[in-house]
């Protein structure tokens, strides 16, 4: 983990990945961002689409935060920028968290 400066705060776009209620609060956006690709997910039939929407998250996350982007709290509490594979599994958690709330509303209307 990369970390980050000692006065860092996370800013409306950064995802915090951690569990509990400062990164479920935080996370709006980030829940904001995999709604919009969720439809373009569902129909990806090849790995390979789906890998290029989880990139396009990625990418899309980092460039709106370059001092941040997917973040934790070291064991020390500083913050710290997480790994891109860290990362691919937070978005890939949110993804199926979505996928499944979506599903399970479709069922009871």
């Amino acid at each position: 983990m990369e970390k980050l400066a000692n006065d860092f705060l996370p800013g409306a776009f950064d995802v915090i990945c951690a569990r509990g209620k400062e990164a479920y609060t935080h996370n709006k956006s980030f829940r904001a961002t995999l709604e919009h690709h969720l439809a373009s997910y569902a129909v990806a039939t090849t790995k390979q689409q789906k890998s290029d929407i989880v990139s396009s998250i990625y990418n899309a996350i980092r460039e709106a935060t370059p001092h941040g982007g997917f973040i934790r709290r070291d064991a020390c509490g500083q913050w710290c920028r997480v790994s891109a594979q860290v990362a691919r599994e937070k978005i890939g958690q949110g993804k199926h968290g979505r996928a499944m709330k979506n599903k399970n509303v479709a069922l009871f209307h």
